[in-house]
Formats: C-alpha cells, sequence, structure tokens
C-alpha cells in the first residue's frame, strides 16, 4: 500500500459523493461496517487488514487487467468509525463471486440496487444512497423524511413565514442529488398548503430549493 493511497474522505459528504460516483461507475455491491468507537486507535489497523484482503489499492491498469480476467475488483472508502468496502463485478455470486488468485471474500456483500445504503451522521441525518431506473442518487430515509415532515408541520403552526424561511433553509444543507431535490419539492408542497391552511399568506416562490450540486474534496 503506497502513500499515496487515499480512501479516508475528509467529510461526510464527500464520503457520500465519493459513494454515488463509485457505485454509479459499476461498484454495485457493498459492505458497509461501523467500526467500535472505542477502538479508535485500532482503526489504521482495521483499514490495512482489509485494503489488503480485497487489494483495494490496485492501479487503474491493473483494475482494467483484473477486470478483463472477469475477476471482481474492490475499493474501500472510510469517514471516521464507518468503513465501506465496494465491488464490482459482472457476475455476483456472494462469496463464491471470481476473483484474482490470492482474493478471498470473506465478507456479505449486498446489492445496492436491491438493498440501498443507508448512512447516518449524527441524530438527526440520515441520508439513503440507492438506484432509480438504475442511475444512483441520494435521498433523505424514509425516518428522516418523516421527521422534517413533522416538524415543518410544527413551524407552520405557529404562522411565521420568517421562521418557515429558515427551517426549510436548513434542507438546502443536504448535498444536492435528484432523490432528495424532488423530496424538498414534496416537503415544500406540503409546508406552504399547511401554512395557508392557517390562514398564512404565502407562496412557493418565496422559497429557495437548491438545485445545483456542490463538488466536494474528498481527501486530504
Amino acid at each position: 500500500m503506497g502513500n499515496k493511497y487515499l480512501y479516508i474522505a475528509t467529510s461526510w459528504q464527500g464520503f457520500i459523493q465519493q459513494i454515488v460516483l463509485l457505485t454509479g461507475s459499476g461498484y454495485r455491491h457493498y459492505c458497509f461496517v461501523n467500526y467500535p468507537e472505542h477502538k479508535q486507535d485500532k482503526f489504521t489497523k482495521i483499514d490495512k487488514k482489509l485494503i489488503r484482503r480485497y487489494e483495494t489499492d490496485m492501479q487503474k491498469n491493473q483494475l482494467w487487467r483484473n477486470k478483463k480476467e472477469g475477476n471482481a475488483n474492490f475499493k474501500f472508502l472510510r469517514y471516521e468509525n464507518m468503513a465501506i468496502i465496494l465491488m464490482a463485478t459482472n457476475n455476483f455470486q456472494g462469496r463464491k463471486t471470481q476473483t484474482k488468485e490470492g482474493v478471498e471474500i470473506d465478507d456479505d456483500f449486498l446489492s445496492i440496487d436491491k438493498k440501498p445504503l443507508i448512512l447516518e451522521f449524527g441524530k438527526e441525518t440520515s441520508l439513503k444512497v440507492h438506484s432509480v431506473n438504475g442511475k444512483m442518487t441520494m435521498s433523505m430515509s424514509s425516518l428522516m423524511y418523516k421527521n422534517k415532515k413533522a416538524e415543518l408541520l410544527e413551524v407552520a403552526a405557529k404562522k411565521s413565514v420568517k421562521l418557515a424561511l429558515y427551517e426549510f433553509g436548513k434542507l438546502n444543507g443536504i448535498p444536492t442529488y435528484s432523490g432528495n431535490f424532488n423530496q424538498r419539492k414534496e416537503l415544500l408542497d406540503i409546508l406552504v398548503d399547511e401554512l395557508k391552511r392557517h390562514n398564512v399568506k404565502v407562496f412557493k416562490n418565496h422559497f429557495y430549493i437548491k438545485n445545483q450540486r456542490t463538488k466536494f474534496k474528498v481527501f486530504d
């Protein structure tokens, strides 16, 4: 493993960005691991073990040759105590998936097309990386969406446009993908309808929905 091998994301936004990029580039199977926080001093040791096990630090020419031979390729990422191994293969067979000599699959991998990846950052942010018609996107998890809807309904009951603008604006802090962009539009409809039900004069064009994705730096 060379010094230039980068795998630790510097932000949760960059972590998600890289996962969406890789899953959209063929790494459609994943194994997600939460490291025990009390073993933080051993994180790097665990990283190195997984990187060696799956040879995730291969160069582009090695990846190309490995793929041509019908073997699975692997990528590894970590943010804080969240680690993920991603697999690219044209013939997924679980632990029996074809790999290069010396690489043995010792973990269970899931298809992101069948089992969306849920990532939790703190108590309020729970995001889902998933595919829609074969294209990768990111949305709020069902639980987060439900909680945000309840919060906005409570805000509307206070009949303050200023407060509604502020609370809805917080949703723009989530990186923009088609999935959560559509969710924000839905939540805005709900919020405006509820404000009007409370006799508050307000229109959807009073609110701003961020529709451009910010590109985050993933690694230092």
